[in-house]
C-alpha cells in the first residue's frame, strides 16, 4: 500500500508539471516572441536574407581558411611522429599545429563576434522600423 500512495502522488506531481509547464506564461512570451520575429523576416526579407548570405559568407571566408591551416599543420605533425624524426621536428610539428589550432580558434571566435554585430543591427533596424 505504502508503494502505491507513493506512485499515485509521483504521477499527480507529474500531472501538475505538466499542466504548468503548458500553461507557463514564460513559454506563452516565448511563443509570442517567435511569432514576433517571423514576422519581421516577413516585412523585410531582403535585409534578412542579405544579413544570412553575409553572416555565412563571411565566416566562410575566414574560417576555412583557417582549417585549412590546421589541417597542414596535422599533416606535418603526423608525418614527423610517422616517420621517425628527431624530437625536435617532432616537438616543433607540434608546437606549429598547437599555434594553427588557436590561431583557427581566435578567428572562429571573431568570426562568431562579428556574425553576432550583423544579427544585432538586423534586430535593431527591425525594432526601429517597427
Amino acid at each position: 500500500r505504502n508503494a502505491t500512495e507513493r506512485h499515485e502522488r509521483s504521477e499527480a506531481g507529474l500531472e501538475r508539471r505538466i499542466v504548468s509547464a503548458a500553461f507557463n506564461p514564460r513559454r506563452i512570451k516565448s511563443i509570442e516572441e517567435t511569432i514576433a520575429a517571423v514576422a519581421d523576416v516577413v516585412r523585410a526579407p531582403v535585409t534578412t536574407l542579405l544579413t544570412i548570405v553575409v553572416a555565412i559568407a563571411g565566416t566562410l571566408l575566414v574560417v576555412v581558411p583557417a582549417v585549412m591551416l590546421v589541417a597542414s599543420a596535422w599533416d606535418r605533425a603526423r608525418s614527423a611522429l610517422v616517420d621517425g624524426a628527431d624530437v625536435v621536428s617532432v616537438l616543433g610539428a607540434t608546437f606549429l599545429l598547437v599555434v594553427a589550432w588557436a590561431a583557427c580558434l581566435l578567428v572562429a571566435g571573431i568570426a562568431a563576434a562579428w556574425r553576432s554585430a550583423l544579427w544585432t543591427a538586423e534586430a535593431t533596424r527591425h525594432s526601429r522600423a517597427g
